[in-house]
């Protein structure tokens, strides 16, 4: 790829105190050696923006240290400078110093926001004014001198042209290929990508007013180069389509010319899974191909004399697409002399004609093709052998035979003749291959043949099954048992197996006998006793792995093997092998997965037991086990996971993370376990949220928050909320009765109906919700908070309290127990049973608390002062200073959070899934 070279030369000042000496200048060379860009969306879904890199190589030419400054570079947009972007593929160019005759590469990104629709001007600014020398040398150096003398004329900002430089390293080259330049082949040293559709619409537009309607676009030289999606969705609207305008959904300029076949060919697959063009773009592996593809339309219309004469071109896609295109034009003198050169040929031109004789009517094509097919170039008899395969002329099955006939003779042969029929897949061909079949079985029964590759019987018996042959499925049945060797007999017996037909059972069942009974175990034979199992075959299958002492790969499909056919004696035999000292019985821990898997799924009472063994053994694969203990959800399964992640979680003590290989352990685990409303997984839940570990806290968290959004009742939680945010708190209460009804175990909706039922003066009701919640969902801490707000409400002040405080030591750093702590402290001093003292005392502590839910970053100050339970607070001395410092909370960059119950008539948050905030 060509490298444009920016030679800039720094002339640096330096003032000395003594005598004013001038410093010897910094020389650097800066060649960009690459371009990028990507079109991303932007925050507006509507709006999509242009990234921007350009890699830089900076040597230093000079006898000095030059500083190198990211910050010296900007890109400027049509005279408007775009903001630096920090993502983008490649090194990052780092600043710093650059020593003499070191070179220093990098890139440096830029965001055009919105992306332009016609081509900006991009130029690249370097501001090299900073640039200084840290070491002075030798005044008297030519370097020096001549600095001096040029110091005058040096430029401080230096200006590339990235348009230029675009076209520079695509370098774009247009051929005309075909009849009447009929196709224009353009070709590109460079990633296709948005920066490149500017580029290369130069040449389009050229090609356009030419005349020419197809277009092949190719890396240059075979280089490895990729094409973008942006690229293709903007290259999309110039396919021509019969529905109308061309449309796409690229940003950049539509051109408003339009092609009749667009091609890209060549190019590594840089569309990453995206669709986008793909119904009027062709695209190609190989360029021949995407030629052929272009211009085969346009042989059928050309005179037959010059498509003739174009099968002599010199580029192989011409010359198939000639062929393509008047092979079915041909006059018989034409054809004879395509078929004498079908003959005499060489090889390249006798595989160009053979894959498209089948197309020329008539016995003699045919007679060409078996001609080929029986010659020594086994080249030309692949392609020879595909295209008498794919012809319609009624001579092809007769020609068909003889080849056929003739391969019985050379293995070589006959295997390229079955492999080719299973790749057309044809019918016709049933009887040959059958034949074929019947034949391996008859020699397969005999001692000392040697048969042809396993690779050709299995092609030969897959396209049978596919066919669905009976002929060669009865032959199989009866010769089976007599076939001597072991590997042949493996894939008839593979056959019988996929066929799954009745009739086979039995030969199958004396096959694997048979087999077993000679200690000749195979993956096959493994396979065919998983399916048909049969207890008298455990032992030998016992005996098999024990010899292979379970460490061969192979051993795990004879363990299924196994404990399929395994009784439950056989069974307590294995797990009672396994466990010995000497562990006569060795099994990998993949072994022992399979066992707890076939132990829970036959519910054998020893599988709980294992599962515990298997769970808590460093290496084994815990991730896999815990799905079996939840579907058991059995008090023992779910004792043992509780058990399990609590041991995970001590484990952790004293450590900030997880190990990574934890990590997805640890998740599926909380995962589960937060999927049931069984109490004690709800208490292990909710005593993790608190956990003084943030890792685990943060993530148990998260999947408490999650509850609501697994109930059966969500969409009428939506519609309760609704409701209460129009101030129809009857209808709200009534849905939330529905919800409750379809969905009694979520401790959640209790608690939000109780909320409803407090504000509305229902303490009782309230209570009733808040205790059943509580022996759903143990050590909530909302819930213990909220009973003892509504203990206060009904005046019993000191147990309110006292509980109260309990839940605020149980989770001192969470906004829920504070603030809900601090209303239940203020509604304390509404009472008429507390004295003038206490309520003082109950006051100052209700302030506290606010304030140590402001230094939580509490930031909802509208929630606070709209608090019902808060207005006793609100002539307190210390009431706007807790204010201001909930409000500081937002004003420094925080977005309000809503809080969990809000008082009537405030807006109310949807609780899927936030559920972190107070009341």
């Amino acid at each position: 790829m060509c490298r444009g070279l920016i030679i800039i030369v720094l002339l640096l000042h330096c003032c000395n105190a003594a005598a004013f000496q001038q410093a010897p200048p910094a020389v650097l060379d800066l060649t960009i050696s690459e371009m990028d860009s990507a079109l991303v969306v932007g925050p507006d879904r509507s709006v999509q923006n242009l990234r921007i890199g350009v890699s830089l190589s900076l040597r230093n030419l000079s006898s000095t240290n030059v500083q190198i400054n990211v910050d010296q570079f900007q890109l400027l947009a049509n005279d408007k400078p775009l903001g630096r972007s920090a993502s983008g593929v490649g090194l990052v160019l780092q600043s710093g110093d650059l020593e003499p005759q070191q070179t220093r590469t990098g890139w440096i990104w830029f965001m055009l926001q919105p992306v332009a629709s016609n081509e900006p001007s991009l130029v690249l600014t370097w501001n090299h004014s900073s640039t200084t020398s840290k070491v002075s040398p030798d005044k008297n150096s030519p370097d020096v001198q001549a600095a001096g003398q040029q110091a005058t004329n040096v430029d401080k900002l230096s200006r590339i042209d990235l348009n230029k430089e675009v076209r520079r390293l695509c370098a774009f080259e247009t051929a005309s290929i075909g009849p009447d330049a009929g196709l224009e082949q353009i070709t590109a040293n460079r990633t296709l990508d948005a920066l490149a559709a500017w580029a290369i619409l130069e040449e389009l537009q050229k090609i356009s007013a030419n005349g020419t309607q197809r277009i092949v676009i190719a890396p240059a030289d075979n280089a490895k180069l990729n094409v973008t999606g942006d690229f293709v969705d903007w290259l999309e609207s110039m396919a021509w389509t019969p529905d109308g305008p061309p449309t796409s959904s690229s940003p950049l300029w539509k051109p408003g010319i339009v092609f009749y076949h667009i091609a890209i060919a060549g190019f590594v697959d840089g569309l990453n899974g995206r669709s986008s063009g793909q119904r009027r773009i062709s695209r190609h592996q190989v360029i021949d191909d995407a030629v052929y593809s272009a211009l085969t339309p346009v042989y059928r219309f050309v005179p037959i004399h010059q498509a003739i004469s174009d099968l002599q071109n010199l580029h192989p896609g011409v010359r198939r697409a000639a062929m393509a295109g008047a092979v079915d034009r041909l006059s018989s003198e034409q054809a004879t002399a395509i078929l004498d050169q079908a003959r005499t040929g060489s090889e390249t031109v006798q595989m160009e004609i053979a894959s498209y004789l089948y197309l020329v009517p008539g016995r003699n094509s045919v007679d060409a093709l078996k001609d080929m097919c029986l010659g020594e170039n086994p080249k030309v008899a692949a392609e020879a052998l595909r295209s008498l395969l794919k012809s319609r002329d009624d001579s092809a099955a007769a020609a068909m035979a003889e080849v056929w006939n003739a391969s019985e003779k050379s293995p070589s042969l006959r295997a390229m003749t079955i492999d080719t029929v299973m790749e057309t897949a044809d019918d016709r061909w049933v009887p040959l291959v059958s034949d074929f079949v019947t034949q391996l079985l008859t020699q397969a029964t005999q001692p000392n043949t040697s048969l042809p590759s396993s690779e050709t019987i299995s092609n030969a018996l897959e396209f049978l099954q596919v066919q669905k042959d009976s002929r060669a499925l009865m032959a199989v049945e009866q010769e089976l048992l007599n076939i001597r060797s072991r590997a042949a007999q493996d894939l008839f017996l593979a056959f019988l197996l996929r066929s799954a037909k009745p009739s086979s059972e039995k030969i199958i069942r004396q096959c694997v006998s048979q087999r077993l009974h000679a200690d000749e175990v195979s993956t096959t034979v493994n396979a065919a006793a998983i399916q048909f199992r049969d207890s008298s075959w455990t032992q030998p299958l016992l005996k098999a792995f024990r010899a292979g002492n379970g460490k061969d790969p192979s051993d795990f499909r004879l363990f299924q093997a196994i404990l399929a056919c395994a009784s439950s004696e056989d069974l307590d035999e294995v797990m009672a092998e396994s466990r010995s000292d000497d562990q006569t019985l060795h099994l990998e821990p993949q072994h022992q997965f399979e066992l707890l898997k076939h132990l829970a799924q036959i519910d054998h009472p020893e599988w709980r037991k294992l599962a515990e063994q298997c769970i808590e053994t460093a290496g084994q694969r815990k991730s896999e086990i815990i799905p079996i203990l939840a579907i058991d959800a059995s008090e023992e399964s779910l004792l043992i996971l509780r058990k399990c992640l609590q041991s995970y979680v001590n484990s952790l003590e004293g450590t900030l993370d997880a190990a990574v290989d934890g990590q997805q352990f640890f998740e599926t685990l909380t995962g589960y376990i937060a999927t049931f409303s069984h109490p004690e997984c709800r208490r292990m839940i909710n005593r993790l949220s608190r956990d003084s570990n943030t890792y685990v806290s943060e993530r148990v968290t998260a999947r408490k928050r999650t509850a609501l959004s697994r109930s059966p009742a969500r969409n009428l939680i939506q519609q309760e909320l609704t409701l209460r945010r129009e101030g129809k708190t009857k209808e709200a209460l009534e849905v939330l009765n529905q919800c409750i009804e379809m969905d009694p175990m979520t401790a959640e909706l209790l608690l939000h109906r109780s909320s409803v039922l407090l504000h509305e003066g229902r303490f009782s009701e309230s209570m009733a919700d808040l205790r059943t919640a509580d022996q759903l969902s143990p050590e909530d801490v909302e819930v213990q908070s909220m009973i003892a707000l509504v203990m206060v409400r009904q005046d019993e002040i000191e147990a309110g309290l006292k509980l109260a405080e309990a839940t605020i030591a149980m989770a001192p750093k969470d906004w829920t127990s504070l603030y809900n702590g601090a209303c239940t402290f203020a509604r304390a001093t509404e009472s008429k049973l507390p004295t003038a003292e206490m309520k003082k005392t109950y006051t100052d502590r209700a302030m506290l608390l606010l304030q140590q839910t402001a230094e939580l970053k509490f930031d909802d100050p509208d929630h606070l002062v709209k608090d019902e339970d808060l207005f006793s607070l609100h002539q307190h001395a210390e009431w706007e200073k807790v204010v201001t410092l909930i409000k500081a909370n937002v004003v420094g960059g925080l977005n309000p959070t809503p809080p969990r119950n809000p008082m009537p008539g405030a807006p109310l948050p949807v609780p899927v899934p936030p559920n972190n905030n107070p009341k």
